[in-house]
């Protein structure tokens, strides 16, 4: 059973290890990682990006 002093560690992974995200900023830096592999694989039909940033 987890105390309730939780450190938050996730691993992203692209095929092996990429990164390992800790801390209070897990989700927007995985949102950036979401959106730096989109706009690196589907060129953008309106030139830019047309999803949100974070």
């Amino acid at each position: 059973m987890r105390g309730k002093q939780h450190n938050s560690n996730v691993g992203a992974w692209d095929g092996g290890l990429f990164t390992t995200l800790k801390g209070d900023k897990i989700v927007p830096e995985f949102i950036k990682i979401l959106d730096d592999y989109i706009d690196s694989h589907y060129p953008s039909r309106h030139g830019g990006r047309s999803r949100r940033g974070v």
